[in-house]
């Protein structure tokens, strides 16, 4: 702690006290001090954090003794969803809802809202009811005339309303080596 933001020679320090991050004058002069304020370290695979706020000083009620897995899940540039009154990191819910982490990274890329993002099936074979009907997105696909990878793509990935990815026509680029379509007469 000390090292990391009072030595200007650390390779921490830009990190640290390079960008103002502070230690509390009551443990700068006694570690006692910061011993009966933090307590022991529970034990070996457990280090300093400061929480809640990751980019606050260190100071009593803003540090923990932490897991590695906390302290990644602590840092500033994480990006925090809520659902239903619960917050986590994009990896917290990967592992809670037992989706990629990329998936959910995607989805939030895209604009889609926290909600839609955590809660849209990752599933290709996912029912849907269209128009009063029930069946899996490949039906659906062959049904509209295109392949399953694309409707996955425009609703799954892409986050387009089904109807969109269902009524929106395949745009086929036109080969280079093709003549431009003649024009018609007009008559």
């Amino acid at each position: 702690m000390k090292t990391r933001c009072l030595n200007p020679h650390s390779k921490a320090y830009k990190h640290y006290g390079g960008r103002g991050i502070g230690i509390c004058e009551r443990w700068l002069i006694s570690f006692a001090n910061f011993l009966a304020d933090v307590g022991r370290k529970p034990s070996p695979k457990h280090t300093l954090d400061r929480w809640p706020n990751p980019d606050g000083d260190y100071e009593p009620g803003n540090v923990r003794w932490a897991t590695q897995q906390e302290q990644m899940n602590n840092q500033s540039g994480n990006r925090h969803l809520t659902l239903k009154d619960e917050t986590h990191t994009v990896a917290e819910w990967a592992r809670l809802l037992n989706v990629p982490r990329t998936i959910i990274k995607d989805r939030l890329r895209l604009g889609w809202s926290d909600e839609h993002a955590l809660t849209t099936p990752v599933e290709s074979n996912v029912m849907i009811t269209h128009q009063g009907r029930t069946q899996d997105l490949t039906a659906w696909a062959r049904e509209y005339g295109f392949g399953a990878h694309v409707l996955r793509y425009r609703y799954l990935k892409r986050g387009w309303s089904f109807e969109r990815a269902l009524t929106t026509p395949l745009i086929m680029p036109r080969c280079q080596n093709s003549p431009a379509p003649k024009p018609q007469a007009q008559g």
